[in-house]
């Protein structure tokens, strides 16, 4: 008569396939962090896309993205004329072309946003690309294209502002103008580039006491961080514009355009040291395919 063995493991032997077990876990957990740390843009673009307060993108053919909910719009001096295009564009088919002759009359175009700089939220991102066709020089005054304005009964002023100047090689490059202290804040970290799409971000954290708070990163490269200051006049309300706005320029006939305009809450693509971003590859489905057949794979042999 035949009667089955039992088999009896020891605590040794416990002890190694828990180990064992524990071993896969860790293995398993590696394996899905060094996938995230190779594809970490889908994840970035996912949490950023609920940030978004307000975009121009300009893919309607109009600049009808500036005017939504009654915030904002055209608001252009002198003989600056602004427009949809179909030039260029740094995604889909349009942008918004801004064309000034400053031959030594102030004269700009402004596209502004408010209601958002409105918000409870003191602490917003204001990003916008721009590309500029032909190199420019500042002749006289100054070359405004980005801006906040602080609103009040009866008339606005400007407060914080980013000037185009040029330096001794003739290179175009961002500073920051503090107006109301008129003081400049110069940087020889970038320079413009010409005929390339360039980003402009901003990081502006509204007070009108020292606890403001100025940050800007062209291409995500932080070019200024301006803590303890003043952003907007008390009692006034904050405006943000997109600009064109000189008064003397070579050649005095200027165009530039701008896309892909966003106002958001948290911030993305920054890098807070002025050391180049080191491009992430961007995750296909063929890459989540692929993990889970390795992991797979990898589960077979436990």
């Amino acid at each position: 008569m035949h009667t089955k063995k039992r088999i009896h493991f020891s605590k040794h032997s416990k002890k190694k396939k828990v180990s064992l077990t524990f071993f896969s876990i860790g293995l398993v957990v590696l394996i899905a962090l060094l996938f995230v740390m190779e594809n970490p843009l889908h994840i970035r673009q996912s949490a950023a896309a609920t940030t978004i307060l307000w975009s121009a993108n300009h893919e309607s053919g109009t600049m009808s993205d500036w005017y939504v909910n009654d915030c904002g719009g055209e608001f252009n001096s002198g003989n600056g004329v602004s427009s949809i295009s179909s030039d260029v564009a740094h995604s889909g088919k349009y942008s918004a072309k801004m064309t000034i002759n400053a031959t030594g009359s102030d004269t700009g175009v402004r596209l502004f946003r408010w209601c958002e700089s409105r918000a409870s939220d003191p602490d917003l991102y204001y990003s916008t690309w721009y590309y500029f066709p032909t190199q420019v020089q500042v002749t006289g005054g100054w070359w405004n294209i980005f801006q906040f304005k602080s609103k009040y009964p009866g008339g606005n002023d400007p407060y914080w502002i980013v000037n185009v100047g040029n330096r001794s090689n003739g290179a175009m490059y961002l500073y920051l103008y503090d107006w109301v202290h008129k003081k400049s804040y110069d940087q020889s970290i970038a320079s413009l580039p010409v005929g390339k799409w360039v980003n402009l971000k901003v990081f502006l954290k509204r007070a009108a006491d020292t606890t403001g708070q100025i940050s800007v990163w062209q291409d995500g490269i932080e070019i200024f961080n301006i803590p303890h200051v003043p952003t907007v006049d008390a009692n006034a309300e904050l405006q943000w514009s997109i600009d064109n706005y000189a008064n003397e320029l070579s050649p005095s006939d200027v165009t530039i355009y701008t896309d892909d305009a966003t106002i958001t809450t948290s911030p993305t693509g920054l890098n807070t040291t002025p050391t180049p971003e080191k491009p992430s590859p961007k995750p296909t489905p063929d890459d989540t395919a692929d993990f889970l057949k390795v992991l797979k794979q990898i589960m077979s042999f436990f």
